[in-house]
């Protein structure tokens, strides 16, 4: 909804684009930022994702405080990132982290941010390529390949990371990490 508002906010009527804004303020923004306040011990992939729904409406309403906050926990956040781009609930996990926080980021850089710091995000990539075995089908799942990676817990072993994270990830360090953003 708020890239919508952002992108094409005048396809709404004043009393249409009111009420998206005020969805984005009561629902998603308060929900999350509720999460947030009340969990500042609980750093995961969930709570970048729910720090994405802070972020990005933030951002596209202007709301300084939120922005505020949601950069301090972005900062805390990069550091979920191992320094060699592991990250400790799994491949999976790791890459729905990353997509919360690079929209979070990309969202306050948007709104006249500092980037928060990218390069364990790249590192991520070579942790991914280190932990691919093969590729090749899955019996009962057609001729296709698919990725055959290091995993554990609930995360499953055909995993690659996801082609927007992949296209964003390229994106922001094609400058400071060229070889990972290839």
């Amino acid at each position: 909804l708020s890239l919508t508002l952002d992108l094409c906010g005048d396809v709404f009527t004043e009393e249409e684009y009111d009420f998206c804004v005020a969805a984005l303020k009561d629902k998603a923004i308060r929900l999350c930022m509720a999460w947030l306040k009340n969990t500042p011990h609980f750093l995961n992939n969930w709570n970048a994702i729910l720090l994405c729904g802070v972020a990005v409406p933030a951002a596209v309403l202007g709301l300084k405080d939120e922005m505020e906050y949601c950069r301090k926990y972005l900062i805390s956040n990069a550091g979920l990132l191992q320094s060699d781009g592991s990250y400790g609930e799994g491949l999976q996990y790791g890459n729905y982290f990353l997509w919360g926080f690079l929209l979070a980021n990309d969202a306050l850089v948007r709104a006249g941010y500092p980037s928060a710091p990218l390069d364990r995000a790249g590192k991520y990539l070579e942790y991914c390529h280190y932990n691919l075995l093969m590729n090749k089908p899955l019996e009962g799942w057609g001729a296709y390949p698919r990725p055959r990676c290091f995993n554990f817990d609930d995360c499953t072993a055909i995993f690659a990371p996801n082609a927007d994270l992949l296209a964003l990830l390229g994106c922001r360090l094609k400058e400071e990490m060229p070889e990972q953003a290839v």
